[in-house]
């Protein structure tokens, strides 16, 4: 994979170069020159440091929160459809639900929408 990237890389570049100078398939000494200039470009490396008010603890923090976040959102939800369900399962009102003229399988298939819609309404997706 990393090969594959460096030669779609390498390709992509000479492909620009051509592309810019309208160089012709034939011209080979045209062709060899934008090789060239494209090995020496691609040699070409930047070193990346962190300066100023980013600090190395601060985006620990920040990743650490966002690794941890999606738990806290599930376990969130959950005690939100729980709580939602349990008023459901009173004696009085399953009982009034059951002796309805609605089948069993449409009463499920409104407690499931029921579910998600309220979880996007709660949170957002």
């Amino acid at each position: 994979m990393q090969m594959n990237l460096v030669v779609q890389k390498y390709l992509d570049m000479f492909r620009l170069y051509v592309e810019a100078d309208h160089v012709s398939p034939n011209d080979t000494a045209a062709l060899r020159q934008i090789a060239d200039q494209v090995k020496s470009d691609l040699k070409k490396s930047t070193d990346v440091v962190w300066t100023g008010a980013v600090q190395t603890k601060a985006v620990d923090s920040i990743a650490s929160y966002y690794s941890y976040l999606p738990y806290s959102m599930i376990s969130i939800m959950i005690i939100a459809v729980a709580n939602i369900m349990q008023v459901f399962t009173k004696r009085d009102l399953k009982m009034r639900i059951q002796c309805s003229p609605t089948r069993a399988t449409k009463i499920n298939l409104h407690f499931a929408s029921g579910q998600r819609m309220s979880g996007t309404r709660l949170y957002g997706f």
